[in-house]
This record gives structure tokens, C-alpha cells and sequence, in this order.
């Protein structure tokens, strides 16, 4: 049944209806944002198909499914719902329950785990790997023997029966005898079976070797149609592109060319094309006009000064002049004697009018302090007088009292007290005045002399002048002469000012203009003579040629790039022109001969062919040949070289016939011998007995009765997995068959003892629970087991939709792609609808990736008017496999990254270009077509139907053929190598709690992992703490563990021996292993005793 229609009308959650009028009948992606309704398509649809009591009653919903010419419609409202068939009322179809429709709704969160639905199918899928029982409960109750008394009375009728067997066996015993006396003719027919069979194999190599000879003969005809020399690996892409290279990069030479010279006409013009000031020479220049701005500056002040000066010189002149005439002309010693007059009769004047001053201050305070002294006098007296007129009231007063005695005496103190006092103030007084009068009398004295000095000073002068010529008097002379001095004093010094600036300005003046004469001689070295010797013309010039210096250098550097560029072409253009020339050289033509040189890259692709078909008809004539030079029968060899084809026939034929019946004798006589042992063995008689003393000895019955019970429960392990290899469900085949198609045959399906699914490795053969798969992993497993439980199911009903709710939006690309493309096979070869729920828009162009086709798109946002979603994110492109043409296998192993060969790890991990290097198209078919990439995948995807689908037989009888050999040759080159040293294995063995871990890791390193380089290591360098009793029993848990192998390496040819050991005795199977084995003989060099890996270019 196929989804035509959904219409939500009502549905708890859901604001706003949503009606999808129409699905695709294979693929349908449903895209919205979160909350735009998808998940209630899914609700909706548990709710029409399944309804249940726990339903929420407020529900409207209708569904129109197709089931082939009918049409069924659904409606539910409320709690009641109504089908109808093609538009009439009709019971509900058969339809799952609703645990088996939660197999029909996948969610990403159920994809993380086992759900219920999961555990109940995986449950059922025990029960019938272990034949329809639960082994569990019957491990419980003791297993299949356990110990029943009720049932020993039964040991009599057993006794009768074994003797009844007994007498049968002696019947057959007797027909065996007569069938005994056959078997020595069976051997001698036997034998000449074999030797029939053997030589049936040599004419077959005899046959084949005449058939490769002409095979040979043919590709040597057809590889004779071209020249010796053919330019292998050589395109005519390559031709043109280097031609293409020589034209640009002589053009660029060219321009470059142009470029340069005109550069160098313009530096021409510039005038320093052979030198050219440098930067410091622009410096220093420019330091000597700074240098003489300064100068003309300070020339400008010097002279601004000078002006003043002389203008200070003709005021002091004017004022000298103004003076009146009442000096005579003196000599500068008459003026310096009168100057030295005039000074002392000023300095007497003032000492005088000092000393005059001074007495008057000192009459002034003589008077003033005798008058303050007689007032201090008459104070004191008064204040005696005082106290001695009270004390004589007192005394008086005290006389009328009874104390009249000491009244008298204080009169008499009183008395006394004043007497004293008037005679020391009349002392003190005395005194004061003397010395104030001696005061006076000093500061009188003094002014007197002082006079005295003055009137001889003036006379002095006086007597000077008179001398001079002077008639004024002395006061008036001083007077007039000291202003005289005066300014004759500042017209002198106005004078030497004018001169000393007249001499600073002829100086600066003079070092300006030699200054000024060596910056124009250097600026007229460059020719940059200025139009203006001044100041701003020499600045002007320097910057005109400083910015003449700047534009020279920057054309040099443009010449020098230029140049450069030119250099870089012409080399470029001579290598491009070196690597066409060696084209054609490898062609072996004549320079330039393009034509015959493209013809010959025209015909590469047949004469490839032709050649490669020569090389595989050679390599399989020289295998023939070598195969039958080991039969040591040189007619048989001479005949096939002289390719007797009839004979050869005719004698294989013959062997035929006597070669057929060979298997048929050995069952025959196989028969007998196996008759005649099982007769041996036997014993019915002595059986019998034995079950007859057993059940008269009860004891003895029991005991062996329990020990048959605990052998039965060791028995019953064994018989289950007997049965599971043998009758297999059909649920567990489709789930695996689904699982290797999902994963590009990556893992297999395998069901643990516990019955819960794990994934098998195909490259390492380890099988993972699902906790230790990936997630991307993890759920294409569970979608695996999901499809079969959906498919079991569909036997008692009709298929239902698949419905993904972003089952797939974690996964990455490659996983993506792999369900992606299974799904879209199963939709249209079992014509299943599959519908898709994401909330990404770019899991739409996922799925066109995926799936090459359009699926139908409904958009939830869209219909609902609910925001648009975000816009896809951009997809990286998908990863292709490059196609092999014009590839050899070393070529296209190196364009397909093919990693190095290690001997040492698993063969599964072997990539498959190591076993197709001469089927190239084949190897790009399981690359591409199939995602195969190495071994473990191969062999995987052979164990499954899908093999048979999609190669035919001969490739799949070649691939699992070379499969085979590789494991061989990989089991012979680890013979004597030992297992590769590392920390997890350290760590996990004997030397796992050892302290010195670390240091045995380090070494184990340094030596790649190597036992015995290893062992020899710690011998040479002794680590720390490890002595030799610690070093022996290294070397004996390396032995006890497998990692030292005792066995002798095998070289080549006994690598090869033992890969035909493993393989069939066919000369196929000959040829085939051949091609493996060099293949990686040459990727791996252990010839060469190297542990090490080659990359696949040493091929």
C-alpha cells in the first residue's frame, strides 16, 4: 500500500492543519523547518493505522493509500475510525500491529540504538538460529540429557532393542567382508586415475601454452604496426601546453624587454645614467644650506645689531657734544687725577654730612634720656615716701593695740627701706649721665674731623684744578666733571660696541659667502646649477635635484625588475623549449616534426593496448612454459613448442576419460573404509551389555546419567552453532544483505552468542558490538535489521510506506550515499514507498547525488505559510574515481593514492590495485561502481548474492582466486618476521607493570618495532635497571607470545610455493596467483629482507 494523500485537520500540538495532496510512488523528501509539521505526518499515521486506547480523543485526520487497482481511504474523528474501498465502507485491511508499525518509522533517535522493536525482532531471530528453541530456558533446566528417574524403567525395552542391533550389525558385518576384498583393485584403478588426472592437467598447460604462443604471435603482428619508439606517457595536451608555455614565456620575455629599455631612455634623460648622487651626498649637502640659512640668519641679527649700536654711538655723541664749555681738553691722566679728586671730595662730603648727622642724633638722645632718668627718680622716691608714710599708719594704728612692740619695729624698718632707696636712684643717676655726656662729646669730635677732611679735600681739588686750567670752584667742577666722565664713559663703550659688531658682521658675511661658493660648486657637479646663488635658490635647487636622484633610483629599480622578468622568461621559455625538444627526442623525430609526433600520440591508446596485450601474452606463455617444465616430460613439451595441437588433443581426451571416474573410486573406496571403521568401532554387543549392568546398578546408572547431562550441555553450545551455520534465517540473510550494501561491503552482519547484531569488519575480520561501531555505522546496521523485520512482517500484510525522519542527517557523505543509493534500488525493485522527513534543504541535493534521479519534494513551510527554511548549505563535490585510460598500473595506482605496502598488517587491509595491476577496467569497476577499495570488502561482497548481480563469473572466480593468494603471500612474508612491536603490546605483556615501561617503548620505537632488533638493542645498550636474567625473560614471553617467529624466512620462491599450496592444482589458478605474487613481490621488496614498505611507483 502506497500514501496517496494526508490531511491533518485536528491533531493535539498542531496549531494549523496540513494537507499533502500527493506522494511519489518511490521517493518522497519532505522538507520544513523544525515545528512546521513533520513529525505529525508520522503521529498522524500511528493514529489512522493503529489505533490504540491511549489515543487523544480531539483528532481529525484522513489518509488515501493505493494498493495496486484499489483505493483505501481512512478517516478517524475522534476515536472512531471509518475505511472505505474504492469509495464504498469496507473493514480495515490487513495491516501490523503496533509494535510491528514502529518497524516502519524511522527517527534518528532510534537509530542510536536497539528499541523495542529491535529487541523483539532480534529475540526472534535467536530463537530460530537455535532451531525454533529457547536454548536459554534449556540451558536452565540442565539441557537436552538432564537426569529423569521416572523414565528408567525404560532401560529393559533399550537392552532388547541394543541386542537387536546388535544382531543387524553382525548381518552387515558379513556384506562388509565381501566388500573389503574389492578394495585392492580399487587402489590400482584408482591410481592410474591419478596419473590419468595428472596428465590431463599437463596437456591442459600443453594445450594452453599452444594457444598463448599464438595468442603471442598475434599481439607481436599487431604491436609490429607501429614504430619502435612511441612517445609513451606523453599527451597532446602535454605538446601543446608546452608549446603554448614557450610562446607566453618568450612574449613575457619581450615585454619585459620593451619595458626595461624604456626605462633606461627616460634614466638617460634624467642625466645619471652612469652615477648619481647617493642619499648621503643629498644629506650633507642639505646640511650646508641649513648651515648657511643659519649663518644668514645670525648675519641679518649681527647687522640689525651693528644699526643699533651705531645709532646708541651717534646719541652719546650728540649728548657729549650739549655739555658747556667749562673744561678744557685734558689728557686722559689729567681726567684720571681729576676723577680721583673728585671721588675723595664726594666721599668726604659724605662722611662729613655722616658724621654731622650723626652727632645731632646723639645731643638729641642725651636730652631725651636725662629727662626720662629724672622721672624714674622721682618715681622710685615717691613710692618709697608711700610706703613709709603707711607703714607709719600702721605703726601708729598698732601702737593702740596690744602689739605696740612690733608696731615700733616695722616703723623703724620702714624708715630704713626708704633711706636706701633714695641713695641707690641718686647712684644710678649720676652715673647715666657721664656716660651720656661722654656719647656726646665722641660724636662731636668726629664731625669736627670730618670737616677738617672735607675743607683739605676741597682744597686739594682746588689746587687740581688749578693745575688743569680749571677756573670753576671745586663743588661746581665736581658737579660738571662727573657727568663729563660720565658720558664720555658710554660714548667709549658705544664705540667698541659698533666696532666689535662691524667685525662679527665682516666674519659672518664672509663665511656665508664660502659656504654659499661650496654648495653651488656641489650643486653644479650634478648640473643643478641654481638661477639664485641666494639662500631660497640654493634650496630650491638641492630639492630639484634630490627629487632628479628619488625618480633616477626608482627607474633603476623598474630596470632591474624588468630585467629580472626577462632573465625568468628567457630561463623559462629555455626550459619549456629543453622539455619539447625532449619530446620529440623521446619519440626519437627531428625537432619540430609535430605532425608525425601528434600522429604518433593519436595511435599511443592502440599501440598501449597492443602492447600491454603482448606483455599479458608473454607473461602467460612463459607461465605455461615454466608450469610444463616441471612435468619432466620433454615430448609434451616439444610437441606444445612445435604446437601440435591435434596430438595434444587427442592425448588429453584420452586422459579425460580415464581421469573421470577418479573421484567416483576414491567415494567408493572411501565407503568401505569408513564402513569398516564404523564396524570397528561399534561394539553394539558389548554396548548392549553395558546398558544391561547400568540398569542393575541403579547407582552406577545415575552417576552415568549426570555425566552424560554435563556433556550435553557442553554438546548443546556446539549444536547451536552448528545450527546457525547451517540453517541461517532468512531475516538474518536480508539484513546482511542489506548491511554490506549500505556500508559498500565495508561489514558484515553477524549475530553475537547473546543474539544481539554486531557488524564484522571486512578488513580485519574483528566483530563490534553495536556500542563499539561508529554512529554512521551503527545506523546503517540498525536500518539493516529494520528493513528485514519490515520485510518478515510484510508476509501476513501489505507493505507499507517507509517513512525516514532524518534517519540519515548525521551521517557522513559516503554513508549518506551508500543508504541513500540502497534505498532508491530496493523502491524500485520491490516497488516500495519511501518517504523522507528533514528539516535540511541540502539533504535534497543528497539525494539526487545519491540516487542520479528527482524525487518528489513536498515542502511543509511552504504549504503552511510557515518562514521559509534556510537557504542548502553548499555540498563539496562528490569524491570520483579517476578512470584508468591511458594509465599503466603504476601510473594509476599513483593517480588513485594507493598507500604502501606492509607486510605486516592484515591482508584485509590489502588494496585491490595490488591485485589487478593487469585489469585495469575492472579494477576502476569495483572502485567506482561498487566502492570496493581492498580485500577484506572483496571478500566480504563475494560471500554475498550481490556478487553474482553485478560481476560475472570469470571475474569473480579471478577475484576470489587472487584474494586467496594474497593472504598466502602475506601469511609466507610474516614467516620468521614475527609479530611488529608496539605499546599496547608492550603494555599488555610481561613487561606491562615494569617501571622501565617507557623506556622498552622508546627502544621498541627506534627500531620499528622489530623483535629481534629489539632484543639486540637492549644487549648493546643496556637500559637502566634491566639486566640480562630481565632481558631473557624478554626474549621468552617475545617467543611464548608469537612476536620472535623461530621459522626460517622464505625467499621469493618459497613464498611463491607456499601461495600454490593454497590454491587449486588449475592452471588458472597458476597464472593468477603469478600475477599476484609479483605484484607484491615488487610493491613490498622483502627480497630484499626489508621490513619496510615500498610505495606502489617502485612497481
Amino acid at each position: 500500500m502506497k500514501l496517496e494523500a494526508l490531511r491533518i485537520q485536528r491533531l493535539p500540538g498542531l496549531n494549523d492543519a496540513i494537507a499533502v495532496e500527493a506522494f511519489g510512488d518511490d521517493i518522497t523528501v519532505v522538507t520544513g523547518p523544525n515545528a512546521s509539521g513533520k513529525s505529525s505526518l508520522v503521529r498522524s499515521l500511528r493514529l489512522l493505522l493503529a489505533p490504540g486506547r491511549g489515543d487523544p480523543p480531539d483528532v481529525l485526520l484522513q489518509a488515501t493509500f493505493a494498493d495496486g487497482d484499489e483505493r483505501w481511504q481512512v478517516e478517524r474523528f475522534g476515536r472512531d475510525t471509518v475505511w472505505r474501498r474504492n469509495g464504498a465502507p469496507a473493514d480495515a485491511p490487513v495491516l501490523p500491529d503496533a509494535e510491528a508499525l514502529g518497524g516502519y518509522f524511522l527517527a534518528i533517535d532510534e537509530l542510536l540504538g536497539l528499541t523495542r522493536v529491535d529487541e523483539a525482532f532480534t529475540r526472534r531471530l535467536q530463537q530460530e538460529l537455535a532451531g525454533g528453541y529457547d536454548l536459554r530456558v534449556l540451558h536452565r533446566e540442565g539441557g537436552p540429557a538432564a537426569t529423569h528417574p521416572n523414565r528408567d524403567r525404560d532401560a529393559g525395552q533399550r537392552l532388547l532393542e541394543a541386542e537387536q542391533a546388535l544382531r543387524q550389525a553382525e548381518a552387515g558385518n558379513s556384506e562388509l567382508l565381501q566388500r573389503r576384498q574389492r578394495l585392492p583393485s580399487l587402489d590400482e584403478d584408482i591410481a592410474r586415475s591419478a596419473e590419468a588426472r595428472r596428465r590431463l592437467y599437463d596437456f591442459e598447460t600443453a594445450s594452453l601454452l599452444v594457444k598463448e604462443k599464438a595468442k603471442t604471435r598475434e599481439a607481436s603482428l599487431a604491436l609490429a604496426r607501429f614504430p619502435e619508439t612511441m612517445p609513451e606517457g606523453i599527451s597532446r595536451d602535454d605538446v601543446e601546453a608546452l608549446e603554448r608555455s614557450l610562446r607566453d614565456y618568450n612574449q613575457a620575455a619581450e615585454q619585459a624587454r620593451e619595458h626595461a629599455e624604456a626605462q633606461e631612455t627616460e634614466l638617460r634623460d634624467t642625466g645619471f645614467e652612469d652615477s648619481c648622487p647617493t642619499a648621503e651626498d643629498i644629506a650633507t649637502l642639505r646640511r650646508k644650506v641649513d648651515d648657511l640659512g643659519d649663518l644668514v640668519s645670525r648675519l641679518l641679527q649681527a647687522e640689525e645689531q651693528l644699526a643699533a649700536e651705531q645709532k646708541r654711538a651717534s646719541a652719546a655723541t650728540e649728548v657729549l657734544d650739549a655739555i658747556p664749555e667749562v673744561l678744557p681738553q685734558l689728557t686722559t691722566a689729567e681726567l684720571k687725577r681729576l676723577d680721583e679728586h673728585v671721588q675723595a671730595l664726594a666721599a668726604a662730603q659724605a662722611d662729613a654730612h655722616e658724621a654731622g648727622a650723626a652727632a645731632r642724633q646723639a645731643e638729641q638722645e642725651t636730652d631725651h634720656a636725662g629727662r626720662t632718668e629724672l622721672r624714674s627718680h622721682w618715681s622710685t622716691v615717691a613710692a618709697t615716701a608711700a610706703g613709709a608714710a603707711g607703714g607709719a599708719v600702721l605703726a601708729v594704728r598698732a601702737w593702740e593695740s596690744p602689739y605696740w612692740l612690733t608696731a615700733a619695729a616695722l616703723l623703724v624698718v620702714a624708715a630704713g627701706l626708704g633711706w636706701l632707696t633714695w641713695r641707690a636712684v641718686a647712684v644710678r643717676g649720676a652715673a647715666g649721665k657721664d656716660a651720656r655726656d661722654a656719647m656726646r662729646t665722641a660724636w662731636k669730635q668726629r664731625a669736627r674731623e670730618a670737616e677738617q677732611r672735607l675743607e683739605q679735600t676741597r682744597e686739594q681739588l682746588r689746587t687740581a684744578a688749578k693745575t688743569a686750567g680749571i677756573a670753576p670752584t671745586p663743588d661746581q667742577l665736581a658737579q660738571h666733571f662727573q657727568l663729563f666722565l660720565q658720558r664720555v664713559a658710554t660714548l667709549d663703550a658705544a664705540r667698541r660696541a659698533v666696532a666689535e659688531t662691524e667685525g662679527r658682521v665682516n666674519y659672518l658675511s664672509g663665511q656665508a659667502e664660502e659656504l654659499g661658493r661650496t654648495i653651488h660648486a656641489g650643486l653644479a657637479q650634478w648640473q643643478a646649477t641654481p638661477e639664485h646663488t641666494d639662500h631660497p635658490g640654493l634650496r630650491h635647487a638641492l630639492d630639484a635635484l634630490d627629487r632628479r636622484r628619488q625618480h633616477a633610483e626608482s627607474l633603476r629599480q623598474e630596470i632591474r625588475r624588468f630585467r629580472d622578468q626577462e632573465q625568468q622568461a628567457s630561463s623559462r621559455a629555455r626550459e619549456a623549449d629543453q622539455r619539447l625538444q625532449a619530446l620529440y627526442q623521446q619519440a626519437d623525430l627531428e625537432p619540430g616534426d609535430r605532425d608525425t609526433l601528434l600522429a604518433r600520440i593519436r595511435d599511443l591508446p592502440e599501440w598501449q593496448a597492443a602492447s600491454n596485450a603482448l606483455r599479458d601474452a608473454e607473461a602467460r606463455e612463459h607461465a605455461a612454459r615454466e608450469s610444463l617444465q616441471k612435468t619432466d616430460d620433454p615430448e609434451l613439451l616439444a610437441r606444445a613448442e612445435a604446437e601440435d595441437a591435434a596430438w595434444i588433443e587427442e592425448q588429453r581426451d584420452h586422459a579425460r576419460a580415464e581421469a573421470d571416474n577418479h573421484q567416483a573410486l576414491i567415494e567408493e573406496k572411501t565407503g568401505i573404509e569408513h564402513a569398516i571403521r564404523d564396524a570397528e568401532r561399534a561394539l553394539r554387543l558389548e554396548e548392549a551389555r553395558a546398558r544391561r549392568d547400568q540398569a542393575e546398578d541403579a547407582l552406577t546408572q545415575r552417576y552415568e546419567q549426570r555425566m552424560v547431562a554435563e556433556a550435553s550441555q557442553f554438546l548443546l553450545g556446539e549444536v547451536e552453532q552448528a545450527h546457525r551455520r547451517e540453517h541461517q534465517p532468512e531475516a538474518i540473510r536480508v539484513a546482511d544483505q542489506r548491511l554490506r550494501q549500505f556500508t559498500h561491503n565495508a561489514f558484515s552482519l553477524v549475530m553475537a552468542d547473546d543474539g544481539s547484531p554486531c557488524a564484522q569488519d571486512s578488513q580485519s575480520r574483528e566483530v563490534r558490538p553495536l556500542e563499539a561501531l561508529s554512529v554512521g555505522t551503527r545506523m546503517q546496521l540498525l536500518v539493516a535489521l529494520r528493513m528485514a523485520w519490515v520485510e518478515r512482517r510484510e508476509r501476513h500484510h501489505a507493505a507499507l510506506p517507509l517513512i525516514l525522519d532524518e534517519a540519515l542527517s548525521t551521517t557522513d557523505p559516503h554513508r549518506f550515499e551508500a543508504v541513500a543509493t540502497a534505498l532508491h534500488s530496493i523502491t524500485r525493485s520491490e516497488g516500495r514507498q519511501l518517504i523522507y522527513l528533514s528539516a535540511q534543504p541540502e539533504d535534497l541535493e543528497r539525494w539526487k547525488r545519491a540516487t542520479g534521479a528527482e524525487p518528489m519534494v513536498v515542502s511543509l513551510g511552504h504549504a503552511r505559510g510557515a518562514p521559509a527554511a534556510m537557504d542548502a548549505l553548499p555540498l563539496p563535490e562528490a569524491e570520483q574515481v579517476p578512470a584508468p585510460d591511458g594509465h599503466t598500473a603504476a601510473s594509476y595506482a599513483q593517480a588513485l593514492g594507493v598507500a604502501a605496502m606492509e607486510p605486516t598488517v592484515d591482508a584485509g587491509h590489502i588494496h585491490l590495485a595490488y591485485l589487478l595491476p593487469d585489469d585495469l577496467a575492472l579494477l576502476y569497476h569495483l572502485l567506482s561502481d561498487l566502492r570496493l577499495g581492498n580485500v577484506g570488502q572483496a571478500e566480504t561482497f563475494l560471500e554475498g548474492a550481490a556478487a553474482q548481480r553485478h560481476l560475472d563469473s570469470d571475474s569473480r572466480r579471478r577475484l576470489d582466486t587472487r584474494i586467496t593468494a594474497a593472504r598466502a603471500w602475506m601469511e609466507a612474508a610474516r614467516i620468521g618476521r614475527g609479530t611488529p612491536l608496539d605499546r599496547p603490546a608492550l603494555e599488555q605483556g610481561a613487561v606491562g607493570n615494569w617501571k622501565q615501561l617507557d623506556a622498552l617503548v622508546e627502544r621498541a620505537t627506534r627500531v620499528d618495532g622489530d623483535p629481534e632488533a629489539f632484543l639486540e638493542s637492549l644487549r648493546m645498550e643496556r637500559i637502566s635497571g634491566i639486566g640480562e636474567g630481565k632481558i631473557q625473560q624478554i626474549a621468552q614471553w617475545l617467543e611464548d607470545a608469537g612476536f620472535l617467529d623461530p621459522r626460517p624466512r622464505l625467499d621469493a620462491s618459497g613464498r611463491y610455493h607456499h601461495v600454490l599450496a593454497r590454491l587449486p592444482d588449475h592452471a588458472d589458478s597458476l597464472r593468477e596467483a603469478r600475477t599476484v605474487v609479483d605484484a607484491l613481490e615488487r610493491a613490498t621488496g622483502v627480497d630484499d629482507d626489508q621490513s619496510g614498505a615500498t610505495v606502489i611507483a617502485g612497481w
